[in-house]
């Protein structure tokens, strides 16, 4: 029988761990800033970081809540359940977003690395997203 359901355990547990897999990009840009300037080494610095980290990471919990649950619930209604199903969604709310939160006047550089950034977390939160929510009942449809 092929049935699909939303399962509000793992679908919680998916919306925590993907938001705080943002981190990896935001550890990484910063771990590359560091490389490249050393500005991170002062306190100011730190503080800094840290307020990004968290305004990044907060950021990721919102769209994931906002835009991705209810996402994962019509999906799942309509039993699409593929990891490329997923990510088309998710990419496809990364790039609606930084569109919209674009400031008009940032230098089309800065613009253009700013929404590569969104599409990279966009990828790698909506892959635990969906390795968390969706790929354990997967198995269990097979199974049916």
């Amino acid at each position: 029988m092929w049935h699909t359901s939303m399962d509000a355990k793992s679908t919680t547990k998916a919306v925590i761990t993907s938001s705080l897999s943002s981190l990896i990009i935001v550890l990484g840009m910063f771990v590359e800033d560091l490389f490249k300037s050393g500005n991170l080494v002062s306190i100011d610095g730190l503080i800094v970081m840290v307020m990004f980290v968290l305004g990044f990471v907060s950021t990721s919990f919102a769209v994931v809540v906002i835009a991705g649950v209810p996402c994962h619930l019509i999906l799942t209604k309509l039993r699409f359940n593929k990891l490329w199903q997923y990510l088309v969604v998710g990419l496809l709310i990364s790039a609606v977003y930084s569109w919209f939160i674009q400031p008009s006047n940032m230098p089309q550089q800065l613009q253009s690395f700013s929404f590569w950034v969104y599409i990279i977390t966009g990828f790698v939160v909506t892959s635990v997203f969906w390795y968390i929510a969706v790929k354990p009942h997967n198995k269990l449809i097979n199974k049916d």
